[in-house]
């Protein structure tokens, strides 16, 4: 996660609009309740963000909530620790499990080192673990008119499916379970995406708040489509399928 991104994580607005399409209230936490073991007690959710899912783990464990940005802290209402997700100031095991949503895409190749230690190191049981699933990163690239660099809009750097999180985890975790759900998502063929991208010099409308990570350039006109931005889109919605967005990882501790 570039510095860039923080100042853009530190913006109070975006996290009180933050889920406005109630996808994860209404499709993320009853999956994520339904995936906690029974003898799970306190849980330490890193990558809270505003604490959308970490208030209601609150009303049935003991929770604390870990995340970088001070203004999302701000709407989580168990005990908080303000910390990047690869050095958390808190002793090993510190709870049964630990949780997190959504946060490890964001994360740069370092970044992800550290944060995989730190997971293993301070879940005493479990690791209950969203990400997006085999996720296309340019589909959401953006070129921002300000300085031309192109970045993607959420802010991911990483791609995830099961061998790869197995890969991460299984040394010291066990895979217990792995499901996948949320809204259906339409990949993107990558050879029409090269084509749209150099030749129709199109790419992806950024949402509100985006911040271009090189220059911290937040504006972004409207840029409608072109003829090959639109045959490449009309020739993928025929070839490539849609599938669930997320994956959900529950491991235990290997003895």
């Amino acid at each position: 996660m570039s510095l860039n991104s923080n100042i853009h994580f530190s913006k109070d607005q975006l996290w009180n609009d933050y889920d406005s399409t109630g996808t994860i209230a209404d499709k993320k936490i009853p999956w994520v309740l339904r995936n906690i073991p029974p003898d799970v007690k306190s849980i330490l959710d890193v990558g809270c963000g505003n604490g959308i899912i970490t208030n209601v783990l609150n009303e049935s464990y003991q929770v604390k909530g870990v995340d970088l940005s001070e203004a999302a802290l701000k709407q989580v209402n168990c005990s908080t620790v303000q910390s990047s997700s690869d050095n958390i100031p808190l002793e090993s095991e510190s709870a049964d499990m630990v949780f997190s949503s959504q946060l490890l895409e964001h994360l740069t190749d370092e970044q992800l080192a550290g944060t995989v230690k730190e997971f293993k190191r301070l879940a005493a049981k479990y690791l209950l673990i969203t990400v997006p699933h085999k996720e296309f990163l340019k589909i959401c690239e953006a070129k921002c008119p300000s300085c031309g660099h192109v970045f993607n809009t959420n802010g991911h750097y990483q791609t995830f499916d099961i061998h790869r999180l197995e890969q991460l985890f299984g040394d010291e975790y066990k895979l217990v379970r792995h499901d996948l759900g949320g809204n259906l998502h339409r990949g993107y063929h990558p050879a029409l995406m090269h084509i749209r991208q150099n030749y129709g010099n199109r790419y992806f409308n950024p949402p509100n708040y985006t911040m271009c990570p090189h220059c911290n350039n937040d504006s972004f006109p409207l840029i409608k489509g072109n003829l090959i931005s639109k045959v490449c889109n009309g020739l993928n919605r025929v070839i490539a399928p849609k599938s669930p967005y997320w994956i959900l990882t529950l491991f235990r501790k290997k003895l």
